[in-house]
């Protein structure tokens, strides 16, 4: 469902089959993208939302996440059950790239500026290069991470929290804890 954030009322309504786990608009508000244990990832137009979706590829395994790179011109999708972030091309609908992972992935975003992929998976938090997907920096955790985020103005930080409830703040340069806070 999308709904307007200011009056609370709905706006649209797209069936699926099964559970939708991940949802993101592109970068100009006109595509809707979902993905879920259905293993589809589908584009809806805004500007038609009687349309029929888009459908990409079938995804290899449950989508758990999703997020817009390169002007709307490439996705990102990771699977609940499997590893690696993989690339799609949105005009071909094929996987142009695959970032591997040891573990599935618990989360993955693309950094505001557009520059880096930010992935957990197990222990792990890992920066990739958004353009050229080589791995720029990976950092072993103090536990499981469930999420990591680059901070967005400078991104000289990041956050990771998981399940020891505690989010920790990290030098990016270093990986050095500069911080933590108890997540209740």
């Amino acid at each position: 469902k999308v709904w307007d954030a200011l009056t609370g009322d709905e706006l649209h309504s797209f069936e699926h089959k099964h559970i939708v786990r991940a949802c993101a608009f592109s970068e100009d508000t006109h595509l809707l993208l979902t993905g879920g244990a259905e293993k589809i990832l589908r584009i809806y137009d805004l500007n038609r939302p009687d349309a029929p979706p888009k459908e990409v590829d079938k995804s290899p395994g449950s989508v758990r996440s999703v997020a817009w790179l390169h002007s709307d011109q490439t996705i990102l999708s990771s699977c609940t059950d499997m590893g690696g972030v993989r690339l799609w091309d949105v005009r071909t609908g094929n996987i142009v790239q695959t970032l591997d992972t040891k573990s599935p992935m618990t989360s993955a975003e693309v950094s505001q500026d557009g520059r880096y992929i930010t992935t957990a998976d197990g222990s792990t938090v890992k920066f990739w290069d958004a353009n050229h997907y080589g791995l720029v920096k990976s950092y072993d955790m103090p536990c499981n991470v469930e999420s990591a985020s680059l901070e967005p103005k400078f991104g000289n930080k990041f956050v990771a929290g998981g399940e020891d409830l505690w989010v920790h703040v990290f030098d990016f340069h270093t990986g050095n804890e500069i911080g933590k806070l108890r997540n209740i």
